[in-house]
C-alpha cells in the first residue's frame, strides 16, 4: 500500500512540473 502511494505521489509531482515547464503564454504576458 505504501509503495503505491508514493509512486501515485511522484506521477502526480511530474505531472505538476510538465505543467510548470509549459506555461501559458498569456502567463508570461502577465508576469511582463
Amino acid at each position: 500500500m505504501s509503495t503505491m502511494k508514493v509512486l501515485i505521489c511522484q506521477e502526480i509531482k511530474n505531472l505538476v512540473w510538465e505543467v510548470r515547464e509549459r506555461p501559458v503564454p498569456g502567463d508570461n504576458e502577465a508576469l511582463i
